[in-house]
């Protein structure tokens, strides 16, 4: 019998292999869209996270149905330091509305 080109001679190993590299190139080409897309909306930032570490404090805050998902995406614009400074008087009518057009009704 010809001897195998891969280092696994478990087929079953090397299938698990296989497989687990092709989720991985998938959730590569998957950021790579995600993060096209955050560039051409000219967000500041972009992150993906495992909420693994959080499970229980996610299920406290949001229950079971926010727990379900595994990762968080985070795409993101920077305010300026000016209005972010102002958020202790939020509570102030024009603070709130200098913060709501700034960070809300922003077109990039």
């Amino acid at each position: 019998m010809a001897e195998r080109p891969w280092p696994h001679r478990n087929g079953g190993l090397t299938a698990a292999i296989i497989t687990m590299q092709l989720k991985n190139y998938k959730a590569m080409q998957l950021d790579t869209r995600i993060r096209a897309i955050a560039e051409d909306l000219a967000a500041d930032f972009y992150g993906v996270a495992d909420l693994a570490p959080a499970l229980d404090f996610i299920l406290w805050q949001g229950g079971e149905l926010l727990a379900q998902y595994p990762k968080a995406i985070s795409i993101g614009i920077a305010l300026l330091n000016p209005i972010v400074d102002q958020l202790p008087g939020r509570s102030e009518k024009a603070v709130a509305m200098e913060y709501k057009h700034h960070a809300y009704d922003t077109e990039r």
